[in-house]
């Protein structure tokens, strides 16, 4: 009834640290693939009386980004020049001296690679990692990772709300 909607899933947005990481969006954010976002925050509490909505700006101290016109710029952007080939599960990676080669999980393989980039949640890249680098496999067992919810929705009209993120006090929901 609304007609053709797209949802742009995935993060909503991510941060930047410093270093190599920082430059490279700086290359990214000048070639239009990713630009500076600054959210303005809705603090949602409940209390006796029912819930309370206070709004801020995000903390100069963080500095947000978000791929334009959608999230997959980003990888798109950093993979340029890359032949990338999607759509298909790795089952296993292995290693033969410098040489890297990719096992799918439709039994097919493909190498040898010079580099393989594992850019998977680090649940999964723990398993993908134990027969390549199991210091790696290591720290990835230990990363723990942090999921975000996102809501994608959909009116027959444009809602006018002071926010453009929620963070909800004492609950999963919380950006905090």
């Amino acid at each position: 009834e609304l007609g053709e909607l797209r949802w742009d899933h995935g993060a909503p947005f991510f941060e930047a640290g410093k270093g190599a990481f920082r430059s490279e969006l700086e290359a990214l954010a000048a070639s239009g693939a990713v630009a500076s976002w600054s959210p303005r925050i809705a603090d949602v509490r409940h209390k006796d009386a029912g819930w309370t909505v206070g709004i801020r700006p995000m903390p100069a101290r963080q500095h947000l980004y978000v791929g334009q016109p959608t999230m997959n710029a980003v990888i798109k952007g950093l993979a340029a020049g890359l032949q990338i080939d999607c759509g298909r599960r790795v089952s296993a990676i292995s290693v033969d001296g410098m040489a890297k080669t990719l096992a799918f999980e439709d039994g097919t393989s493909e190498g040898p690679f010079d580099q393989v980039f594992v850019a998977v949640p680090a649940e999964q890249a723990a398993a993908l990692l134990e027969g390549v680098s199991p210091q790696l496999a290591e720290a990835a067992a230990a990363a723990k990772s942090a999921p975000r919810w996102v809501a994608m929705l959909a009116f027959d009209s444009a809602i006018d709300v002071p926010w453009d993120v929620a963070s909800i006090a004492g609950s999963a929901l919380s950006m905090a």
